[in-house]
């Protein structure tokens, strides 16, 4: 009997950019995630060093313990400094990504569409929220200039996730519907879904 097998290539297939990319950067997020725990670790073997080894550590005057407390009080300062910085990092990079992603939603309008002078600006009205879920297009259409504004109830990325399909509903909409109460079902079968 004879069987056909596979050829194995003499050589491994290339590799993509994009995966090689991919890679490099699943690897340097392994390493700084190691070094995020490096320092966590290295305050609490310097504690355990201390209260294990050091002479001062094992008295039980006053002396020594507001020596013992004034070491622990420093390792525990440095874990909770550490593990706020970690947290901010994160909070400013999904700040990023989340303020980016609005910024291509939110296309800057022209100054002027068909003879009309337009302006948008957006505010929030918590101060801490950079991401809302304001809404607005102006779109010049066969069937006339078509406007849309609104604000999408909420803050964050649900809300953007809302404006992005009322506005992909809308700029859709906008150009096939002549009458406005279609544009507006279609609107609103957008929310439904």
């Amino acid at each position: 009997m004879i069987r056909n097998h596979p050829r194995t290539p003499s050589r491994p297939p290339r590799t993509s950019f994009r995966s090689r990319l991919a890679r490099s950067r699943s690897r340097s997020l392994r390493v700084r995630r190691a070094l995020d725990l490096a320092l966590p670790t290295a305050w609490g073997a310097v504690a355990i060093t201390f209260k294990l080894a050091c002479p001062l550590a094992q008295e039980t005057g006053l002396g020594a313990r507001i020596a013992s407390s004034a070491v622990f009080f420093a390792v525990g300062t440095g874990l909770i400094l550490h593990v706020r910085r970690g947290l901010q990092r994160e909070l400013r990079q999904l700040r990023r990504i989340a303020g980016a992603a609005q910024n291509v939603l939110l296309r800057p309008l022209p100054p002027r569409i068909d003879g009309l002078a337009i302006a948008a600006g957006q505010l929030s009205s918590d101060r801490g929220a950079t991401v809302g879920g304001d809404l607005y297009e102006a779109i010049a259409t066969d069937h006339g200039v078509r406007v849309v504004m609104g604000d999408v109830r909420g803050h964050g990325l649900a809300a953007l996730a809302t404006v992005a399909a009322v506005l992909g509903s809308f700029r859709e909409a906008a150009h096939d519907e002549v009458e406005l109460t279609c544009v507006l079902r279609r609107l609103e079968r957008a929310m439904a879904r």
